[in-house]
């Protein structure tokens, strides 16, 4: 089949319409455009064409040429015109040639086949657009999006032909402590650049902060009043708080020639002068308030240096000097040790260590026989028998290895605790991701949650939920709903492990404010073993200067927390950890309160919407139905508890102070 051919969208022989200076583009394959669809570019297969020897013919191909009669039939040489372009239309002309017209919607430039619309990878400003021309590129409307390959700009445009550039970018990361700037010869433009200074880590309880390798890194607290005798905290809504420790808590006034020094109403009260004595006759002992005690030789004539020449070493005498340097020796009647572990109220009679009495080693203990070797001293064997263990839960009470033993099946668990606890006295959950709201969950210091705002390596997914949270944590804090203790077993302050034990608890004695007060409690038996152990244990505990760590990747435990309303939701928080400074007493060993805490760790995403349909209707300040998509959307589970399956809780951090409490036993 013949067609009429436009002369503008003709190829010669696949020749016309070629661009070489067009770089290469994607072609078309859509099959639409395809050179099929009533094309005569191949040899066709007729039925034969008769004719007569010597007489000229046609066979009616016209994609064959030079027809000739051969034995009765008409046949000529066939001519293959497909160019296996896709988008265009092949035609044999009968005398050996070929003809190539673009199709509708398709254009052929640099012999690549393009649809309407394909911009030029060279020029964003050209195009394909068959209607104007399908040999050549197009002009793209003006003001058209494109790419002027600068990415210091954006919303680049198209003028007359021409990329022309947009909006410059600002590269702004808010970050007060990066310089920014554009760079057209790095990939993404843009670069922050470290800088140092003052900046503001918007944390009113923090003074003096600073940049540091491109971050604001926290100054010290602001709210340190110098004195030993407060608890200084602060919160972002109040601001500075000291409150007075508890009266008798140990304190120093600087005074070396006074000990025992104890806080009263918040202020440090001097102690009883200290005991200078050497117990040398030989000194005199005085005190100096900066140095302490110290001592000096006397001119007593019975002295040679340090040695009192009258010492007879008998300690049932008193030996003095005379005026004239003759010694002398007074009968004593003071208590004495005639040396024989058997013999108790020894007293000196006559110059000499008298024995008092048989001592009949009684240990007080039922389930062993005292008795007393002179060599050896006292000695306790164990016997059997009947015994009262002082339980009256206990049945069955008997000596078993020198210890009364009975049956505590029906007993409830009393453990002996740590004199050591701290009790937070605030929680607050951090409102970003940024140092001093949150920690490093997931010990990467690339990684940081919410993306919108964290820097430093924090990870604090859940900072969104804080506005919902605080006010109900704050509440429960206050109100004695929610107690939370840390007890701190044998703490150590030279950077040695010790185990740190986390308890929820009831206040047991009324009345006394749980937030400023060292209040006694009863812990929760939920959270004591059968063994009498409690069920979270931190055994990576310690003390470095005043900075105490805990726990880290791996270590999961029980976490409650106010969610709405009254309702207290027990969670698991996984990769728990604790930081904070705490306050030591005046011999700088026993802990007495913590300050600028930090708890974090990882919630599940699935736990907290669980929680959630626990929590009565009633108390949620908005229906349940409408608060479960807006928990979905704000919640991102960032942390893997169980690499390499990929995230599965979300990240919290929560700030805390804690104050020195007193655990009495277990609720029963």
């Amino acid at each position: 089949m013949r067609r009429a051919l436009s002369p503008v969208l003709v190829l010669v022989l696949g020749c016309a319409g070629s661009d070489p200076t067009a770089a290469p583009a994607e072609p078309v394959t859509d099959a639409t455009t395809a050179d099929t669809s009533g094309t005569s570019g191949t040899p066709d297969t007729a039925p034969p064409v008769t004719c007569v020897p010597t007489r000229p013919c046609d066979d009616g191909n016209p994609c064959t040429y030079d027809d000739r009669c051969t034995a009765g039939l008409c046949a000529g040489t066939a001519v293959d015109c497909d160019d296996h372009r896709q988008c265009t239309l092949d035609q044999c002309d009968g005398k050996g040639g070929c003809l190539h017209e673009v199709a509708e919607g398709t254009c052929l430039l640099g012999n690549v086949c393009l649809p309407d619309g394909a911009t030029n990878p060279n020029n964003g400003c050209e195009a394909c657009d068959s209607a104007k021309s399908r040999i050549a590129w197009s002009i793209r409307a003006e003001q058209s999006a494109c790419d002027d390959k600068n990415p210091c700009t954006f919303a680049d445009y198209c003028k007359k032909g021409v990329c022309k550039k947009g909006v410059a970018r600002t590269c702004d990361d808010e970050n007060p402590c990066t310089g920014d700037d554009c760079d057209p010869g790095l990939p993404d433009g843009c670069r922050h650049l470290p800088i140092s200074g003052a900046c503001d880590d918007h944390d009113p309880c923090t003074e003096g902060s600073v940049c540091l390798a491109g971050l604001c890194r926290s100054g010290k607290t602001a709210c340190d009043d110098g004195n030993a005798c407060t608890t200084d905290t602060c919160l972002p809504d109040t601001g500075c708080a000291h409150v007075a420790v508890p009266d008798g808590t140990a304190c120093t006034d600087g005074n070396a020639c006074t000990a025992d020094d104890g806080c009263t109403t918040g202020a440090c009260v001097a102690g009883p002068k200290p005991n200078c004595d050497d117990a040398s006759p030989c000194t005199n002992d005085d005190c100096d308030e900066i140095f302490g005690c110290f001592h000096t030789l006397t001119l007593d004539p019975c002295c040679t240096g340090l040695e009192n020449v009258c010492d007879d070493k008998n300690p049932c005498t008193v030996d003095a000097c005379g005026a004239a340097g003759g010694c002398t020796h007074q009968q004593a009647t003071s208590p004495c040790d005639d040396l024989d572990p058997c013999t108790k109220g020894d007293a000196c009679a006559g110059g000499a260590c008298v024995s008092g009495g048989p001592n009949t080693c009684d240990d007080k203990n039922p389930c062993t026989e005292d008795s007393c070797n002179p060599a050896t001293g006292c000695q306790h064997q164990a016997t059997a028998g009947a015994c009262d263990d002082g339980l009256a839960c206990t049945t069955g009470d008997a000596c078993v290895g020198g210890s009364c033993q009975g049956d505590t099946s029906k007993c409830v668990c009393q453990p002996t605790f740590a004199t050591t606890v701290a009790k937070l006295a605030t929680l607050v959950m951090g409102d970003s991701g940024t140092p001093g709201q949150g920690l490093d969950v997931d010990q990467k210091a690339t990684t940081c949650a919410p993306a919108d705002s964290c820097s430093g390596g924090i990870d604090n997914s859940l900072a969104p939920l804080s506005g919902i949270l605080n006010q109900n944590l704050g509440k429960a804090l206050a109100a004695g709903q929610l107690i939370l203790l840390l007890e701190l077993q044998s703490p150590k302050t030279d950077g040695t492990p010790f185990p740190l034990a986390l308890y929820a608890a009831k206040l047991k004695n009324a009345g006394c404010d749980v937030t400023h007060d060292v209040c006694q409690y009863l812990v929760e038996k939920t959270t004591v073993g059968t063994d009498c152990k409690p069920l979270v244990v931190l055994n990576n505990a310690k003390i470095v200067g005043k900075k105490l760590t805990a726990g880290g990747p791996g270590t999961n435990f029980p976490f409650s927390i106010t969610l709405f309303g009254d309702t207290v939701l027990q969670v698991t928080l996984y990769n728990g950890q604790i930081v904070g400074d705490v306050s030591l007493d005046a011999s700088g060993t026993q802990v007495t309160g913590i300050a600028n805490g930090l708890l974090g760790g990882g919630i599940s995403k699935k736990a907290i919407s669980t929680a959630l349909e626990q929590v009565p209707d009633e108390q949620l300040p908005i229906p349940k139905a409408q608060i479960a998509p807006i928990l979905d959307l704000l919640i991102v589970e960032d942390l893997d508890t169980k690499p390499p399956a990929g995230p599965d809780a979300a990240s919290a951090g929560f700030r805390f102070d804690a104050i020195g409490a007193v655990i009495v036993g277990v609720k029963n």
